[in-house]
């Protein structure tokens, strides 16, 4: 670690599900904090239920605006930039052009913003392991590396790939921090695009997770740790948080008290065929845990912590109702391994096709 000193740091996409836990943390460590996002009914709720944890400033700002960028910087004045603000999947599916503006555009108007601010220190780009593209758990057997090869396979990773590559070439104080799947506490609205996108991903899929207040601690230290032009991957630690996607939404559901969607509900990808699969994957995160040591929560820590968050009823009432639960999510899958052959397609094919939207959506 560098000096822990204090700094001004500007958080983008602050209320969201890393948001938060990264504002804790910061606000923990004694930081002096600027939130930009999205002036809306859900945010502001959140913001109210974060100032009784400390103080900070919230300015309603998109990032697709220049101007106000170039404002909030001058008003800000941040010593630090934690750009976490993204369209993720399935918004960036239901409408790939404003993700494409948001994404990518927006990052550039953060960018230019940085450039002009003489008082930035380092401006730290969250990104994700989707950049890697697929993997075919039937084949690949390395842990992924920030130096493995970059494939991305959807428009989400092809928009973190392009700001990735204009993060390093800004000219400015630079780190680049690659989330996994991470897993919060904060309960999520289920709706038609999220169902529709659960259902095409395989739960055979190797997935790497971790605790959202792990990855918001870690990016409060990439504040001042030891990491500028470095690109770090983030992970739970090992073994505990390297599963099947299946083993780790079955455990999720069992705590709240549900029965686990059956496999056979899900898309079954040739298993010779490598882009049919999901870009998730067992991270080697050794490095990322020598410099910021964010590693704190189990994933039974995690489980734990649902139980108490998730009281939706008593075990008997879940009981009665886990089959009903069960056979109304089942209905909304498209797929059938009983009667399905296997999947050839790409799993950008699949996006498109299940989503609407043109193959060559940016």
């Amino acid at each position: 670690m560098l000096n822990n000193k204090p700094r001004k740091v500007l958080l983008t996409g602050a209320f969201g599900l890393v948001g938060e836990e990264t504002i804790r943390a910061l606000l923990h460590q004694g930081h002096s904090l600027t939130c930009l996002d999205l002036d809306t009914p859900e945010n502001r709720t959140h913001m109210q239920d974060l100032l009784q944890t400390g103080t900070f400033e919230t300015l309603w700002v998109d990032i697709c605006d220049a101007e106000a960028v170039k404002n909030a910087f001058n008003q800000c004045k941040p010593q630090a930039v934690l750009h976490l603000a993204a369209m993720v999947p399935p918004d960036c599916y239901v409408d790939p052009k404003h993700a494409y503006q948001v994404n990518v555009e927006g990052s550039k108007n953060l960018l230019d913003a940085a450039r002009q601010c003489e008082s930035l220190e380092r401006f730290i780009f969250i990104s994700s392991y989707s950049v890697h593209g697929p993997r075919n758990p039937n084949k690949e057997i390395n842990a992924i590396r920030a130096d493995t090869p970059i494939n991305p396979g959807d428009n989400y990773a092809r928009h973190k790939v392009i700001v990735e590559t204009l993060v390093r070439e800004s000219g400015l104080p630079w780190s680049i921090i690659r989330l996994p799947a991470v897993f919060g506490l904060r309960p999520q609205q289920v709706g038609q695009a999220l169902m529709k996108y659960l259902f095409i991903l395989p739960p055979e899929r190797r997935q790497h997770a971790m605790d959202a207040r792990d990855a918001g601690l870690a990016l409060a230290n990439s504040v001042h740790a030891d990491i500028l032009f470095r690109t770090l991957l983030l992970g739970g630690d090992a073994p505990d948080w390297m599963r099947t996607a299946g083993e780790f939404f079955g455990a999720i559901f069992q705590a709240r008290g549900l029965k686990a969607i059956p496999d056979r509900y899900f898309r079954n990808p040739d298993p010779l065929v490598d882009e049919a699969w999901y870009y998730e994957d067992w991270v080697n995160t050794a490095e990322s845990q020598l410099l910021l040591d964010y590693q704190k929560h189990s994933f039974n820590d995690y489980l734990n912590e649902l139980k108490k968050q998730e009281k939706i009823g008593p075990g008997w009432l879940m009981n009665l109702m886990s089959p009903l639960v069960l056979k109304q999510l089942t209905k909304q899958s498209p797929y059938d391994r009983d009667q399905d052959s296997l999947d050839t397609l790409s799993h950008w094919q699949i996006v498109c096709k299940v989503f609407g939207i043109p193959i060559d959506s940016p």
